[in-house]
């Protein structure tokens, strides 16, 4: 959810090639490899720039993770566990 939550901020997100690839949502995502370098890891992140969120928030609301929807979800879980 934090690397769902930092794209639709339009933040640059610099992730390791073990994260499950459903949480790609935008083009914000840089993949590297845990054997990768500190080198390049520290190069990749200094060289990232910020994006602007507001793009970015309507696709991940596009794509289905809106916090209101979510809540209302989680909600009607909890309610049917709660209930039996």
């Amino acid at each position: 959810m934090a690397l769902i939550e930092a794209q639709a901020n339009g933040l640059p997100c610099i992730v390791s090639d073990t994260i499950p690839n459903d949480a790609f949502i935008t083009d914000l995502i840089k993949i590297l490899s845990l054997n990768d370098t500190l080198e390049l890891w520290a190069d990749t992140i200094i060289n990232t720039k910020r994006n602007n969120s507001n793009v970015y928030c309507e696709k991940i609301i596009k794509e289905g993770y809106d916090v209101s929807l979510i809540g209302t979800n989680i909600q009607v879980i909890y309610e049917s566990k709660h209930h039996l």
